[in-house]
């Protein structure tokens, strides 16, 4: 089963049969005032937790609903449970699902969701611990082995948050200091492939390699390309990709970077695979170290990049408006995730 996450809601997919339907409008069964069914239909985030619930991440809040009976669903022979709306007018940016708990990046701060009890708590907002920062947007999030958490913001950087010991760290832009951020706009953060105590920052100008044990920024990518916002600079999203290489996910297309070198170096496909990795891509998701799923003009691929060998998946373009996705989750066998 696929599910994908559109800006007009989600859609299941059977990739067996062929068949699909929409989920159903959160506005059904819906009492709440003043519900705004638009943004609430603009879907971010997906996740499907061990008791088959999906969740759901919207600009208008996070949802959830089980999904046992989901093949007897898009065959229209069965409705589906009720949603559950776990939070309320906040617009997600990321869920990370960890154990049996979910924590999700959004506009308000930091929250957790407890998925056996689906009951949700607030963690973590800039503005309580800074009296200069009004903007509570988390970006981008990651958790690293010694339970730190990594918060991306829009305008300060990367925190790093220990609730164990409520201690805050903060990297971010300073003009004139080489040991600082390429920007403060975080975008992604990705775990090195090598050594827990580094991360790979990604911001709208450039890439950095965060040392958390030495307290040192590596600024990376940076040329004078950077005075431009279209540019190879601007980073979307970093993935680990075998060794000693990143795949970037740039305005530029997704390109390969190799950390040892530290430059960007050829990706050796037939011309079709080069040409949409070119594209600037508004949905980039690796799947398995090997599977590139892109969204770009009105279009959608596949790249397998072990064979360079890609698939249109024509079908899917049947069903959804592609400029509208935004997220794939697919179930495969004995695996939560795509």
């Amino acid at each position: 089963m696929l599910y994908i996450a559109t800006r007009v809601g989600v859609f299941g997919y059977n990739i067996n049969t062929g068949q699909w339907r929409k989920l159903p409008s959160f506005a059904k069964n819906n009492t709440q005032d003043n519900f705004n069914v638009i943004e609430a239909s603009k879907s971010y985030a997906l996740y499907i937790c061990e008791q088959n619930n999906l969740y759901i991440g919207t600009n208008y809040g996070v949802f959830s609903v089980n999904i046992n009976n989901m093949d007897k669903y898009i065959q229209e022979d069965s409705s589906l449970l009720s949603y559950k709306q776990i939070l309320r007018e906040v617009s997600v940016w990321q869920f990370l699902p960890e154990d049996n708990q979910l924590y999700i990046a959004s506009n308000k701060g930091l929250h957790r969701v407890d998925v056996n009890t689906q009951q949700a708590t607030f963690l973590f907002g800039f503005s309580n611990y800074f009296d200069n920062i009004s903007n509570n947007t988390v970006k981008s999030l990651a958790l690293d082995n010694s339970g730190v958490f990594w918060l991306g913001s829009k305008t300060s950087g990367v925190y790093l948050w220990d609730p164990s010991r409520e201690l805050i760290s903060n990297y971010r832009y300073q003009k004139n200091a080489e040991n600082s951020l390429s920007h403060n706009a975080v975008w992604a953060l990705q775990h090195h492939s090598d050594d827990e105590q580094k991360f790979w920052v990604r911001t709208s100008q450039g890439l950095n390699l965060v040392d958390k044990a030495k307290g040192i920024v590596e600024r990376l990518m940076l040329t004078d390309s950077t005075k431009s916002q279209f540019s190879e600079n601007h980073i979307f999203n970093i993935f680990n990709y075998g060794e000693n290489s990143l795949l970037l996910s740039t305005l530029k297309g997704t390109l390969l970077y190799n950390t040892d070198l530290k430059q960007v170096t050829d990706m050796k496909f037939s011309d079709e695979a080069a040409d949409i990795l070119a594209k600037d891509h508004y949905f980039v998701h690796m799947q398995d170290q090997r599977y590139l799923w892109l969204v770009y003009e009105e279009n959608v691929a596949l790249v397998d990049l072990k064979t360079g060998k890609v698939d249109p998946l024509s079908s899917i373009a049947a069903i959804v408006p592609l400029n509208k996705i935004y997220h794939f989750l697919s179930l495969l066998p004995n695996s939560q995730t795509m």
